[in-house]
């Protein structure tokens, strides 16, 4: 019984599949067309109703066969549906089929291919806007000390033949404001795996600005003579200098005109490693830091002033002091990273401090001191000294989203062992005899910089 009924299943599948070539075999030929006979030997005809076709009232009313009829087939019989393999189907997608054997460069993961993925996740770049005050050069005299004048920046009197020929006094650079310098910095950071910190670049410059200083009135009256009709005493501005080295009464006067030129140039880099924080999540987080700084500042002092004799002298002699120092600082530094953060802000501090050294090169030129021939003079002077430079920041962040934060905040950075323009000139002279001897020293100072910082910060 059990094989009898096996037997006839497996007689009805078999019938099963040739049922589709028999129904096909009941077609006659004499149905098609024979202009278009088809290539595999019998053609395949769309049934009376499939997917929106309706044949019951035969194909010259289907709109779907009508669009497939032309020539002899518009008002014959059917169109066969014949292979065509220049048109792919709508639902054929090349990337299905691609055999080549090339996966591509991102397909599947070796382990260096997880190391760019982990360092690209957590990347982030950060760019913000400076606005920061130089140390001014203050009010340093442009000369050096007099014998029998206590101050040469106060008003002294001047005597030529044992005649009073006037009052003067020595320039300073007390009214040059080097504040409120517009600047950018922008940082990028890759972390490492997990446990192994991250690397963070920045750069940093400022915009150069000239200021300028001109020295016009001495006491509330013009340099030069007095004016007519007062009792009031001609007023100079005069370039003090050494006698050989030491103290004497030398001065370059300038009774028509002194002016200062003074500008600052700042910019560096910073590269560093910073550790993965001791413990995750919101609260303090503390991150050590180690890496190495770079940071270039540039300084020019250019005095120019003039002399006409309280004009017996046709032609004005202008004699011109520059003054160019330049400061390399190279340090590897250290520091520390502490961040309270919480799900919405971050507040930070950063100290950081390095030693290295600082190659400095300080240029003078002077021209035209005592007369029209006197020749030009250029001296320099290089140094490589030790530097410390500090910096400490304090800073808050706004978490917008995910991805991005704002950032505001203040910086404090200084630099030891700097050679700045203003203080790096030896005021001096020879004798006439000598060529002038107004040149280049070695002479540094602490210079620092502070300001505010605001930017925003975008993570990959």
């Amino acid at each position: 019984m059990i094989r009898r009924f096996t037997a006839a299943v497996a007689i009805a599948v078999l019938g099963a599949s040739f049922a589709p070539g028999l129904v096909q075999a009941q077609y006659s030929p004499a149905q098609y067309s024979s202009a278009q006979p088809s290539p595999y030997g019998q053609p395949v005809y769309t049934p009376t109703s499939f997917e929106g076709h309706d044949h019951s009232g035969g194909h010259a009313s289907c709109p779907i066969c009508m669009m497939s009829m032309s020539g002899a087939q518009a008002g014959g019989g059917p169109t066969p549906i014949t292979a065509n393999y220049s048109q792919p189907s709508p639902y054929y997608r090349e990337s299905y089929d691609d055999l080549s054997g090339d996966d591509g460069w991102d397909y599947g993961s070796s382990p260096f291919d997880a190391l760019l993925l982990s360092a690209v996740k957590g990347a982030y770049f950060r760019v913000e806007y400076l606005n920061w005050t130089y140390k001014d050069p203050g009010n340093q005299a442009l000369g050096s000390a007099l014998a029998g004048v206590p101050e040469p920046r106060d008003p002294f009197p001047v005597t030529v033949a044992s005649q009073l020929a006037g009052i003067a006094r020595v320039a300073t650079l007390d009214t040059t404001d080097l504040s409120h310098r517009n600047g950018i910095r922008s940082t990028i950071g890759l972390p490492l795996p997990a446990g192994r910190g991250g690397f963070e670049a920045s750069i940093f410059w400022m915009q150069d600005v000239t200021e300028v200083t001109q020295e016009f009135e001495v006491a509330g009256n013009k340099i030069g003579p007095p004016l007519a009709g007062t009792n009031d005493v001609a007023r100079f501005i005069v370039t003090s200098t050494f006698t050989n080295g030491v103290p004497g009464s030398n001065l370059f006067i300038y009774d028509e005109s002194f002016r200062t030129r003074f500008s600052s140039d700042l910019w560096g880099a910073e590269f560093n490693w910073v550790s993965d924080p001791y413990s995750s999540g919101p609260g303090l987080q503390i991150r050590p830091l180690l890496g190495f700084r770079y940071v270039d500042i540039s300084e020019q002092l250019v005095q120019t002033g003039s002399f006409n004799q309280q004009g017996v002298l046709a032609t004005s002699l202008v004699s011109v002091v520059t003054s160019q120092s330049d400061n390399k600082v190279y340090v590897p530094q250290v520091g520390l990273r502490m961040e309270f953060v919480h799900p919405r802000f971050a507040l930070g501090v950063e100290p950081k401090i390095g030693f290295g050294i600082n190659e400095a090169e300080n240029v003078v030129v002077s021209e035209r001191l005592r007369s029209q021939g006197d020749p030009t003079i250029t001296s320099t002077d290089q140094a490589s000294k030790l530097s410390t430079v500090g910096e400490i920041a304090l800073y808050g962040k706004l978490i917008v989203t995910e991805k991005l934060t704002v950032n505001f905040g203040y910086s404090f950075l200084f630099v030891d062992n700097t050679s700045r323009a203003h203080n790096s000139v030896f005021y001096n002279d020879n004798g006439p005899l000598n060529d002038a001897a107004i040149v280049a020293r070695q002479s540094t100072e602490l210079m620092y910089y502070q300001g505010l910082n605001m930017g925003a910060e975008f993570r990959y």
